[in-house]
């Protein structure tokens, strides 16, 4: 005969914990979980298997505390990391269409002697079409990533300093300052 399985034992409903409990449970379940994924990125299921059954209730609400502070981040297939740099003050969204437009920005306008390039350069290299990287390019701008050049009509990306500050006046409802040119 094969061996009995032990009975899992059985959580108390997070939603039925009073108000008081379910702070305490995920505070102490954020204290244990931030560790574990500072370690390795880890999936939801090796998550749950790592904590108690009394915690185990607060686990989805810590996770979406977690995510939405940017303090971890979704890697797919159900697994999470700690975000490496720390928390930020916005969630980290996953955005493959600007990341991949970014990059190539980036790649493309270090290789020009102007340190910029066309809406249609990008497109080209990146064979999408031009409508998504001008909506790209624009959702970049807004946020304060990369910048438009009147006189030229090309984007350059922006240094990671003025960036940090670009980013930092929008947080706060700044407009950037306009830099002289060159």
């Amino acid at each position: 005969m094969p061996p009995r399985a032990r009975p899992l034992p059985v959580a108390k409903p997070f939603h039925d914990k009073s108000p008081e409990e379910k702070r305490k449970a995920r505070r102490g379940l954020r204290r244990r979980l931030l560790p574990l994924l500072e370690e390795k990125p880890m999936t939801v299921m090796a998550l749950r298997l790592a904590l108690d059954a009394d915690e185990a209730g607060a686990l989805v609400a810590t996770l979406d505390d977690l995510v939405a502070a940017g303090e971890i981040a979704a890697i797919g297939h159900g697994a999470y990391t700690k975000v490496p740099w720390g928390p930020e003050m916005r969630p980290v969204v996953a955005a493959p269409l600007l990341d991949t437009v970014h990059g190539a920005l980036t790649h493309l306008a270090s290789r020009t002697r102007r340190k910029s390039c066309t809406v249609g350069l990008v497109s080209d290299f990146l064979g999408l079409s031009l409508e998504d990287v001008a909506l790209s390019l624009q959702k970049l701008e807004l946020a304060g990533l990369v910048s438009f050049g009147d006189a030229n009509g090309e984007w350059a990306p922006i240094g990671t300093a003025t960036a940090r500050r670009v980013r930092k006046g929008i947080d706060e409802g700044i407009r950037p300052l306009t830099l002289p040119k060159r």
